[in-house]
Formats: C-alpha cells, structure tokens, sequence
C-alpha cells in the first residue's frame, strides 16, 4: 500500500492520526474473519449439529415386549420377549441426516469466510488505488504549480 501522504486509520472508533499503521492483505482478512459474527454464530452451532449425530447413533431402537404367565402344577413360569425393531433403517436415515447438517454448517461457514475475504479484497483494492490517485493528484498539483511560478 502506497500511502506517503498523511494515513489516517481508525481502530475501534479512534482516529490515529500521524502515526503509520501497516495493514496488508493478509492481516487485514484475518482481522476481518476473526471479528465476524456471523462465522462466530455459526460456528457455536456446530457442536450442536455434531451432538445430533452422537444422539442419532446411540438412540435406542423401539422394541416389542410381551409378557406371559404360565402356571403348570401350582408354579409359576413367566415368559417374557423382547426383540428390537429396526424397520426401514431409521437409524440409518437419523445418521445420514444429522451428517448432512453438520455437511450444511460446514459449508455456511466457509460461504460466509469466502464472502468476508472476497469484501476484504474489494475495500484493500479501493484503498490502494484510492492511496494512489491521492499521491497523482499531489504530483500533479506540484507539477502545476511549478509550470504556474515559471509562467509567472
């Protein structure tokens, strides 16, 4: 960044004013990303979309019971079956549904990175050729003024 004129920065709301502050790509899109509360909604949200698979997993699987009792010579005999149901791979389907969650906020928050460093891009650019027109302009006016004091 060209800036040989007098930079004016602000950080948090305060203007330094004579004092050089450098700013590159590079740390400009990390600060960006860093501060962005989007990607920190998105990424407290995370660990839930990932809590759901965990729950999807290890979420039982309705059973059928039936209890019976059998009395044969004055004892008694109880029966009792259970067998787990497992139709149409519920499971299976909670599973590939929760992955596809976590798939969905994975993606949401590199889109939303992506669209952060892409504005990063976009306002380092502005300020570079905006830093650059302001030193033309000051060489221009120069140059003017030196072409004014020999035509005087």
């Amino acid at each position: 960044m060209s800036c040989n004129a007098n930079c004016v920065f602000a950080i948090n709301g305060e203007a330094l004013s004579g004092s050089r502050l450098v700013l590159t790509l590079t740390t400009a899109s990390e600060l960006a990303i860093k501060n962005n509360k989007e990607i920190q909604v998105k990424l407290t949200t995370l660990p839930i979309s990932q809590s759901s698979l965990i729950v999807a997993k290890y979420r039982p699987n309705p059973t059928i019971a039936s209890q019976n009792e059998l009395v044969t010579n004055g004892s008694l005999h109880p029966i009792q079956m259970a067998l787990p149901i497992e139709l149409g791979k519920k499971r299976f389907y909670r599973q590939e549904v929760a992955k596809a969650e976590i798939a969905k906020t994975e993606l949401e928050i590199k889109k939303i990175i992506w669209e952060t460093h892409i504005k990063v891009h976009q306002y380092y650019t502005s300020v570079v050729v905006l830093g650059d027109l302001l030193v033309l302009a000051q060489d221009r006016k120069d140059f003017y003024e030196k072409l004014y004091n020999i035509a005087k």
